[in-house]
């Protein structure tokens, strides 16, 4: 369970930092 969580967490902050990236 904890590493569902650990790995959904660098998921949505790779996504994010793409986002970011994306708009500037």
């Amino acid at each position: 369970m904890l590493s569902m969580q650990i790995i959904l967490n660098c998921s949505i902050s790779r996504v994010n930092k793409k986002i970011i990236l994306e708009n500037p």
